[in-house]
C-alpha cells in the first residue's frame, strides 16, 4: 500500500526520506500558491521514478530532476517547463509527456539526454507543431522505444527521427497515423529495416497501454 499525505502537509515534512524510490503527485493534489516551495523530496537520495498527474507547478515543488530515471507526465506542460525539466534529467531513461501549445519559440538547445531509451509523447489534442520544435531540439544517443502521433514527427518524420539519434535509430517505433497504415509501414520500415514498426489508426489511440514497452 502506498502512502497518501495532502499537499497542505507536505510543507511541514522534514529530515532525509532515504527508502523513497518512487513519487506520485496524483490529481487531487493542491498546487496552491506558496511562499517557498516544498523541498522534502530533495532529500530522497534514492527517489527514481516520478508520475505527474497533475499540472505540475516548479514554484510549488522542486524535485531532484537529476537522479530521475523514469518521468511519466499524464498532464500538460507548457514548452517551456518541460525544457527546463529536460535541462536537468541528466540520467533520464524512460519519459512520457504531454504538452500545452507553444508559448516561446525557439527552443533553447537541450543538452544530449544520453541515457533516455524510450520516449512517449502523448496529448493527441495538443498543436503538433509544439511536439515537432521540440524534437528538433532533442539529441538521444541511445534511443531505442519512440511512440508518437506521426504529425508531432514534422512534414519529413524520417528526418525527424534520423536526427533525434545520431549513427543509428530506435529499434521500436509505434505511430499513431490517420492515412493508410500499409503504406506509413512501408516508408519506414524502408528507412529503418531493422527496427519493429507498429502502425495503429487514431482510433486505437491509448497511452495507457504500455505493457508492450515494459522490456526496455
Amino acid at each position: 500500500m502506498e502512502p497518501l499525505l495532502p499537499y497542505d502537509d507536505l510543507p511541514h515534512l522534514t529530515g532525509v526520506i532515504p527508502l523513497l524510490r518512487t513519487l506520485t503527485l496524483g490529481p487531487d493534489t493542491a498546487f496552491a500558491p506558496v511562499a517557498d516551495p516544498v523541498v522534502i523530496f530533495t532529500e530522497a537520495p534514492n527517489l527514481k521514478e516520478v508520475v505527474l498527474s497533475n499540472y505540475f507547478n516548479a514554484f510549488c515543488i522542486t524535485l531532484p530532476w537529476s537522479q530521475i530515471t523514469k518521468l511519466k507526465m499524464t498532464e500538460c506542460l507548457y514548452d517551456t517547463e518541460m525544457v527546463a525539466i529536460l535541462h536537468q534529467t541528466v540520467v533520464l531513461e524512460e519519459c512520457s509527456f504531454a504538452l500545452i501549445n507553444m508559448l516561446s519559440l525557439p527552443i533553447p538547445p537541450i543538452p544530449p539526454l544520453v541515457h533516455l531509451r524510450s520516449l512517449i509523447l502523448s496529448n493527441p489534442n495538443s498543436e503538433a507543431e509544439a511536439y515537432h520544435i521540440l524534437l528538433l531540439a532533442l539529441t538521444l544517443p541511445a534511443l531505442e522505444v519512440i511512440e508518437a502521433l506521426e504529425s508531432f514527427l514534422g512534414a519529413d518524420p524520417i528526418a525527424t527521427l534520423s536526427a533525434l539519434r545520431p549513427y543509428g535509430y530506435p529499434q521500436r517505433i509505434r505511430i499513431f497515423d490517420a492515412r493508410s497504415t500499409s503504406n506509413v509501414i512501408t516508408m519506414y520500415t524502408a528507412a529503418f529495416p531493422e527496427a519493429t514498426v507498429n502502425v495503429k489508426s487514431m482510433c486505437m489511440w491509448n497511452w495507457e497501454d504500455e505493457s508492450d514497452l515494459d522490456q526496455y
